[in-house]
């Protein structure tokens, strides 16, 4: 496969089925040639568990158990003094 003019996303189905021709015969993978030194970096990298960054030793996960009563404190003190999550949070984080 030559280089593409255009990324596939933008081809109308006439210029993507040219482009992808080569992929419909069987075994298509034993004709590609191993990675080299960057490739393999990228595919590790994008391989790669993702997770909180590693700093010092690492990090351990702790079960801890709360009493009610003092959690809602601790919720009713956050809501006072920290202002409220930005709306996009939700879509990005979960929240």
């Amino acid at each position: 496969m030559g280089k593409r003019t255009k990324p596939f996303r933008k081809m109308n189905t006439k210029e993507l089925t040219a482009a992808t021709r080569e992929f419909d015969q069987e075994f298509i993978a034993d004709t590609f040639l191993p990675l080299d030194e960057e490739s393999k970096k990228r595919h590790a990298r994008a391989k790669r568990k993702r997770g909180r960054p590693l700093r010092g030793k690492g990090a351990k996960v702790v079960s801890v158990t709360v009493e009610r009563s003092i959690l809602d404190q601790a919720d009713a003190f956050a809501r006072k003094h920290h202002p409220p999550a930005p709306p996009w949070s939700k879509w990005v984080y979960g929240w």
